[in-house]
């Protein structure tokens, strides 16, 4: 449950703190005094997305910090698999900095954490209720959302996997049949390709082995010069005489003293490293011959290399893998009907794979939308719709060609509708189609009362989940959201007093100008101020003795339920 909000410097909150507690509290206020802004700060930190025109007008960023405490084992394994220090208690502190630059910044418990993280823990602690939810009852399309439960999310998450490799491997069969007339009309052009590059007998580093060879017939002349002056030096100073007499020196030194054995090592390894040096240098030059064919052949071959190069505009390593590719290719259309048929079995497998997932998921749910019919039909008698018909029919397309993909969805192969009839004798129609906006919020409050239940959410929070309704239909929407509450954490912004005398705690948002500038502010009610409150939202504001005594009445109710 939500135990502790702060919010400071978010739209006109400049800075509130707010203590909730088990059981149904209600938020009132006029309209524009900021009660949705406590549910948009609350939906920041279940992970929702920020935009920096929430920072408070001339303030760096606006923070959200918020208390929850748990029972879910669920989110201490997300915890721990983020590497997430847990709290005592069971206690999970979330917070929110929004940048008036536009960056944002979530944390748990301390620790910094994405947004798609923080929506994995956050989605397991609460549930918001907004107008717009309500809307979503008119699109068909949403309707799984309300039937798949933990065990069909399994089955999700198996059966995308198996469709995006139906997909690709459908795509690989549809390609090689696309292309099967295009390349080999290709084949000729294909298999001159391989033979210039055949032909070329192209080598890896072939290319530096060339330049190698060329720089020194390039510099031969250079190069035969100086190995004769070096030659000429070891002859003409007689160097290696001359270390050979300071060996011999050396050695005398050494018997006089044996210390100086070590000058006598040094000079005779010098001795036999300057003779070879020396007949090195010699035979190399004794060897050097100038080969002016050998210049024109790697000439031609670095010439011919290069416009090879240009034409392929490749490398000589890309040519080298683009020649195996080639042949690759043309092996693959001299066989073409041998490789398309094993495509094609491929596909088999595949749609084989993905076709029974398909059914298991479209099983599982339709045991589940029996279940939830019976469940929605006996939410709705307490809400005042007793005499409610209703079925959840599947739209689920025949699974016998493996060549067609578009029967399979992004999260199965079902289509639902919402069939009722909410009077006796008129036949089922399309929810969208049949449901007035207090219909529709009553179907709403059902839905989510089997929600809370079957996902063990710790808070519901409703923004304006009884618009539309009145009288009796507005008792019973209180009576249903107190039941709620008994085991669920229950927040929500009413206009209705037959709601607001429901509950167990009463907040009023209100706000003033001062100084130029405008500012939300929070105030939990005592009994005394819940029954002016009530009764100025009996009497449209114009609090009399006898709305006062109505509210009253509404407050006794409450106890009496209780």
């Amino acid at each position: 449950m939500l135990s502790t909000l702060s919010v400071r410097n978010f739209a006109i909150i400049n800075n509130i703190s707010i203590d909730f507690k088990h059981g149904l509290t209600v938020l009132t206020g006029e309209t524009g005094a900021g009660k949705s802004l406590i549910i948009d700060a609350i939906s920041l930190l279940l992970g929702e997305r920020a935009s920096s025109d929430m920072v408070r007008h001339g303030e760096d960023k606006a923070v959200i910090e918020g208390v929850f405490y748990h029972q879910s084992k669920a989110i201490d394994e997300l915890l721990s698999e983020y590497g997430i220090d847990a709290l005592d208690g069971n206690m999970l502190m979330i917070k929110r900095e929004i940048q008036a630059s536009g960056k944002s910044v979530s944390r748990i418990n301390g620790s910094l954490v994405t947004l798609n993280q923080l929506l994995e823990v956050a989605g397991r602690l609460a549930d918001i209720h907004t107008q717009l939810d309500t809307k979503k009852l008119f699109d068909s399309k949403n309707y799984l959302t309300f039937i798949d439960d933990g065990q069909s999310q399994e089955k999700i998450t198996e059966y995308k996997l198996l469709h995006r490799n139906y997909r690709q491997t459908l795509k690989d069969y549809n390609d090689l049949v696309a292309s099967k007339n295009k390349d080999v009309e290709q084949t000729e052009y294909l298999k001159f390709q391989i033979q210039e590059l055949d032909k070329a007998s192209l080598r890896s580093g072939e290319v530096e082995e060339l330049e190698s060879e060329l720089k020194f017939l390039n510099n031969f002349e250079t190069i035969h010069n100086h190995m004769t002056e070096a030659v000429s030096n070891f002859q003409e100073n007689n160097l290696i005489h001359q270390l050979y007499q300071l060996k011999s020196a050396l050695e005398k030194l050494s018997r006089i003293d044996p210390k100086y054995s070590n000058y006598v090592r040094i000079a005779e390894d010098s001795y036999y490293q300057l003779d070879d040096l020396s007949s090195t240098i010699a035979y190399d030059l004794n060897s050097l011959e100038f080969d002016s064919t050998r210049l024109e052949q790697i000439n031609a071959r670095m010439a011919f290399l290069s416009d090879l190069k240009r034409k392929h505009r490749k490398t000589v390593d890309e040519m080298i893998r683009h020649l195996e590719e080639l042949k690759h290719k043309v092996s693959i259309i001299e066989n073409y009907d041998d490789v398309i048929e094993e495509k094609h079995k491929d596909v088999l497998r595949s749609y084989h794979d993905l076709k029974n997932a398909s059914i298991e998921l479209s099983e599982h749910r339709k045991k589940l939308a029996k279940v939830l019919e019976e469940k929605i039909k006996t939410n709705l008698i307490d809400l005042q719709l007793p005499k409610t018909q209703f079925e959840i029919r599947f739209s689920t397309p025949l699974l016998n060609n493996p060549l067609q993909s578009g029967v399979f969805l992004n999260d199965g192969v079902d289509s639902v509708s919402f069939f009722i009839s909410l009077n006796i004798g008129e036949p089922l129609k399309e929810l969208s189609k049949t449901a007035s906006g207090g219909e529709m919020s009553r179907f709403m409050l059902a839905l989510k009362t089997i929600f809370s239940r079957n996902y063990g959410l710790s808070t519901m929070i409703f923004d304006e989940i009884d618009a539309g309704v009145s009288g009796n239909v507005a008792f019973s929407i209180a009576n249903k959201l107190k039941d709620i509450a008994e085991t669920t954490q229950v927040l929500c912004i009413t206009h209705l007093p037959q709601v607001a005398g429901m509950a167990d705690y009463h907040l009023k948002i209100s706000k003033r100008s001062e100084a130029g500038r405008t500012e939300a502010f929070v105030n939990e009610l005592s009994y005394e101020e819940k029954v002016m409150e009530i009764a100025a939202m009996i009497s449209n504001d114009q609090v009399t003795t006898s709305s006062v005594a109505l509210s009253k009445e509404l407050i006794q109710q409450k106890k009496e339920k209780a």
